[in-house]
């Protein structure tokens, strides 16, 4: 503030921008800094842990809660042992070997880990094709009218991606002809 005096300190775990993160902060400071009530009515130590579930996460957390098979405050704490570890410095060159803080396993003592993952379907070919459409089509486009309709480039691009043809692009192409020698 301009008085020089400090309000606050946050700290994210993830990235802001992604579908789940986390945030801890002083919430006394941020209090005594927007707040006109009594400094002395805000508790001197107060820190904030907050979740923030986006997209499918958002949508996987609302499943489990609807479920109802575990309480709210299980199912987040089942987030933060999943995707979230305070750890204890140690002479172990590997972190994941080094040990969790006292605090924090005993923050996260009854939970299991909760997962917040869904499973994506595999791409179709209509899938792939809607892509190309939306993302490539005018790069091919302009292409194309560059080297007035010569199709020889695409052709070589083609035949390399053809050597480069993974699993689920063969499953693809299988489930597609399947489909369209039954119509």
């Amino acid at each position: 503030s301009s008085t020089g005096e400090f309000l606050g300190r946050t700290m994210y775990f993830g990235s802001q921008a992604s579908d789940l993160f986390c945030r801890i902060y002083d919430k006394s400071l941020e209090r005594k800094a927007k707040s006109e009530d009594d400094p002395k009515s805000i508790p001197k130590k107060w820190t904030r842990l907050e979740l923030v579930y986006r997209k499918d996460r958002a949508k996987k957390l609302v499943e489990h809660v609807v479920k109802g098979e575990k309480p709210l405050g299980h199912v987040l704490r089942g987030t933060l042992k999943r995707y979230l570890r305070f750890i204890l410095p140690s002479t172990d060159q590997n972190k994941s070997r080094w040990p969790t803080a006292k605090w924090w396993k005993y923050l996260l003592s009854n939970v299991e880990e909760l997962q917040l993952t869904i499973k994506k379907e595999s791409k179709s070919i209509e899938d792939m094709t809607a892509w190309v459409d939306k993302q490539i089509s005018p790069t091919i486009a302009a292409i194309m009218k560059a080297q007035e309709g010569d199709m020889g480039w695409l052709r070589k691009i083609i035949l390399k991606g053809s050597t480069r043809l993974t699993q689920k692009h063969l499953d693809a192409i299988s489930t597609y002809q399947g489909r369209v020698a039954y119509e």
